[in-house]
């Protein structure tokens, strides 16, 4: 589906990323006016009670994922497991 795709290109940088803004602005409305505007199903889409408190906490989780993954996660993987394989990263990931 994405062969061919360049994240980096003109098409990409202008028009792709301005209908991909377009659509999730779309998708915002729609759950903004509610029933009124025919949208039910998304609304009760977004009003999902894990959607909801992922929402809650979204961008905290985007600000400190990072600063936490390197002065916590790293440090303290290399300690409980110096020799990480897939069981271990899917664990960390996890955690």
């Amino acid at each position: 589906m994405t062969h061919g795709y360049t994240p980096a290109g003109v098409a990409t940088q202008t028009a792709g990323m301005s209908v991909l803004a377009v659509a999730f602005a779309t998708l915002v409305l729609h759950a903004a006016l509610g029933e009124t505007a025919g949208a039910g199903w998304r609304v009760r889409l977004l009003a999902l009670g894990a959607l909801r408190s992922v929402g809650r906490y979204s961008y905290a989780m985007y600000v400190f994922h990072y600063p936490l993954h390197v002065f916590v996660g790293v440090r303290l993987l290399a300690r409980i497991a110096p020799h990480v394989d897939w069981r271990v990263a899917l664990l960390y990931l996890g955690c």
